[in-house]
């Protein structure tokens, strides 16, 4: 959905907004009282989109508007998943303020739509080939360069797909 001037994840931009609503007020108050005190948000996973969302409200949104101009905000997300975009790369606001830890080996948070959509598509390509199993796994697990009888076992399949936008291959 529309969020800051960008395209959020509906579900965690609703969180946020309701975030920012009960906790942004609260936290102002505490920054006028105390000038000299940082915020330092912190989310793992689901809290870790959510964090995002929050710290790029308190520089650009509604949040950004309760806090005193000199208050200081940090964060840290641990497993984020792709949550903001907008329509051009060079839109995107530059948030230095914000750390986020990735295990190089966690599908998603590298995952984004398009990463998925694909994936889905070359499932579906794959399941209308109707390959056996077994011959599936004889593609999958026999080393091509050194078993020279291969191409005996595996027979060609011609097979039409259709693509969403209606070519046929």
């Amino acid at each position: 959905r529309p969020y800051l001037g960008g395209r959020a994840h509906s579900g965690m931009a609703y969180g946020a907004d309701n975030i920012v609503k009960v906790a942004g007020p609260v936290l102002g108050d505490v920054a006028t009282q105390h000038p000299d005190y940082q915020v330092l948000i912190l989310g793992y996973s689901l809290g870790a989109g959510l964090a995002q969302l929050v710290t790029l409200d308190c520089d650009i949104g509604d949040c950004s508007r309760m806090l005193p101009a000199q208050t200081v905000v940090r964060t840290i997300a641990y497993g984020s998943p792709p949550v903001f975009t907008m329509d051009t790369v060079s839109d995107l606001p530059l948030l230095d303020n914000m750390l986020l830890v990735q295990n190089d080996n966690d599908g998603i948070s590298g995952a984004s739509l398009k990463n998925v959509h694909d994936l889905m598509d070359q499932v579906c390509v794959i399941k209308s080939m109707n390959i056996k199993r077994r011959s599936m796994l004889k593609l999958l697990f026999t080393d091509l360069e050194n078993d020279s009888d291969v191409e005996d076992d595996i027979e060609p399949i011609l097979f039409e797909y259709e693509v969403p936008n209606g070519d046929v291959t």
